[in-house]
Order: structure tokens, then C-alpha cells, then sequence
């Protein structure tokens, strides 16, 4: 078989979850028909799939995934090859979240030389996403967002307008985007930008609701805390507060220790506390993935 070959039979095991026989594929492909693409597919498949060991365990191997990838690199420059090192990048944010600001900028650097090579709204959504993600309060970057979820309204898009309306504090193009993409956006990303701009009412509204579905965290938890006291409902802010304390997911808070001496102490009268971590909340959107296969007959990329 040639390496086209080899690597169809290496894809179909991956799609029928046979880890151990995609991986010798993929493997042995690189190391018979060393190219650009069976570097990128070994070294997407090690970044994503993990390591599969004798003793059937999986590691972490993204180090070493992300080294094929950058041989893959050296030997041509590919849109594929490039979405799959800004995959490798993303997932490095959670190995190494002490150097975000780096992998953002070089995560952008990647997609930006993609962009130049064909333009697509998804690479045009992840540049936008990393850029923001850099600086969130790049103004730049607003009216690039507008027009991208003018074209392609969806979850990810809207989201990102919707944070960078709340973090420049744009109020009347915020509610714009919510009487816009209203459909795409959750009550998280509600509640944070109605207790920001002092929409209160609007985000009380949204308390009940909030406290049923989702984790509450520290940011959360001080926005429905600031709805409950500025529209006057002091039981209810304290109602909230006990639930907030008792639930369960108290453990998801970024500071247990601080959060829960300092402020859920004296959860209501700490202002100071709430309103810093109102205004300073960021949010994440989501990567777009790409199929970063060269050969995927599911995705229609071509092997070459």
C-alpha cells in the first residue's frame, strides 16, 4: 500500500474508535513515507487521541503530537496543517495556562497566515477569537465581529460580539446584539452584561433560572447577588446567597478559600468584591474545529 492508502485504512480504524490499530498506522506511515501530510496526520492524531501505551493506558502526548505537526510545517505550508498547530496551541492553554497571553498571540499569527491563503468565516471567527482572547478590549476587533455574525449568525460568532460589546461597555450595541442573536446567546453571558451596564431588573429576571441549570461560580455569583440588591430584593439576595453556599459546586470557585471567607461571609455587603469580579469576568468562546486530516473522506479534505 502507499501512503495514501495506509493512511485510509488508519482512518477508517479511528473512525470505528480501534485506537491501537489507527495509531500503527499512522505510525508506520511516517516513518515509511516521511511527508507533509503523514507528519500532520501522526501528529494531530498524538495531540487529540493521546498515546496509547502496552499496558493499554492512554497519555497525554501533545509535546510530541505537536512535534510532528511543526515537521509536517517545515516541509510545506498548509491550511490543514496550520488549524491543526492552533489546535495543538489551544489545548497547550491548559497544560500551561501561565503563558495564555504567548499561545493567544501565536495562535493568532497561525490563523492570520491561513487567512492569507484562503478565507473562510470559521478561520476569520478563530483569528477574531484569539484576538480578542489577547486583548478584549481591542475596539478594533468590533466592527470585524459585527460584520462576521451579519454573514454567519451562530452561537460562537454572537457570543464573541456579545463579550466584546460587554467588556467596552457598549451598552446600546449589546442590547442590539441581543434583540439581534438573542436566540444564540445563554443567561451566563445575560446575567454578566446586564450586572455590568446596571440593567438590573433584566438580570434579576434571570436569577431563578440561572440557579437551576448552571454552576455558579465566583463571577456568577456576584452578578445575581448585584441583580438582587440594586432592584431592592434583599430577601431574595439572601435566599440566593444560601443556595449559592450550599450547592454542591461551591468547589468550582477559582478562589474556594477567599471566595468563601471573604465575600460568602459577608456575601452582600462585600460591593467592592462583587463589583471587581463583575468587571473583570471573561468569558471563553469556543474554538471552531476543523477536520485536520489530510484524507478524510468524511470531511472531503484531499490527501495532498
Amino acid at each position: 500500500m502507499n501512503a495514501r492508502e495506509i493512511n485510509k485504512k488508519a482512518l477508517e480504524f479511528l473512525s470505528k474508535q480501534n485506537w491501537e490499530k489507527a495509531q500503527q498506522l499512522f505510525f508506520f506511515n511516517a516513518k515509511k513515507n516521511p511527508s507533509h501530510e503523514t507528519y500532520n496526520n501522526l501528529g494531530f492524531y498524538l495531540v487529540t487521541e493521546g498515546l496509547l501505551c502496552r499496558n493499554g493506558k492512554t497519555r497525554n502526548a501533545l509535546k510530541l503530537g505537536t512535534k510532528y505537526l511543526l515537521k509536517a510545517e517545515c516541509k510545506k505550508t498548509s491550511i490543514v496543517n496550520t488549524c491543526a498547530i492552533v489546535k495543538a496551541i489551544d489545548y497547550s492553554l491548559r497544560d500551561k495556562p501561565e503563558d495564555k497571553e504567548a499561545l493567544y498571540k501565536r495562535a493568532g499569527e497561525y490563523i492570520k497566515k491561513a487567512l492569507t491563503e484562503s478565507y473562510s468565516d470559521v478561520l476569520q471567527y478563530n483569528f477574531l477569537r484569539f484576538s480578542y482572547l489577547t486583548n478584549q478590549y481591542n475596539t478594533n476587533l468590533i466592527s470585524l465581529t459585527r460584520d462576521l455574525v451579519k454573514r454567519n449568525p451562530c452561537t460562537e460568532s454572537a457570543s464573541l460580539y456579545f463579550e466584546l460589546c460587554r467588556a467596552n461597555n457598549l451598552i446600546y450595541e449589546g442590547l442590539e446584539c441581543i434583540e439581534n442573536y438573542g436566540i444564540f446567546l445563554d443567561d451566563i453571558e445575560l446575567i454578566m452584561f446586564y450586572s455590568k451596564v446596571g440593567l438590573y431588573e433584566r438580570g434579576y429576571s434571570l436569577c431563578d433560572g440561572i440557579c437551576k441549570q448552571y454552576s455558579i461560580d465566583e463571577f456568577v455569583a456576584s452578578a445575581i447577588i448585584e441583580c438582587c440588591l440594586n432592584t431592592d430584593r434583599l430577601t431574595e439576595a439572601e435566599i440566593y446567597t444560601n443556595k449559592i453556599k450550599e450547592a454542591e459546586n461551591c468547589t468550582n470557585f477559582l478562589n474556594k478559600e477567599e471566595w468563601c471567607g471573604e465575600v460568602f461571609g459577608n456575601l452582600m455587603k462585600n460591593d467592592k468584591h462583587r463589583k471587581i469580579r463583575i468587571d473583570t469576568y471573561r468569558s471563553c468562546p469556543p474554538l471552531i474545529d476543523l477536520c485536520c486530516y489530510f484524507g478524510c473522506s468524511i470531511h472531503k479534505t484531499t490527501w495532498t
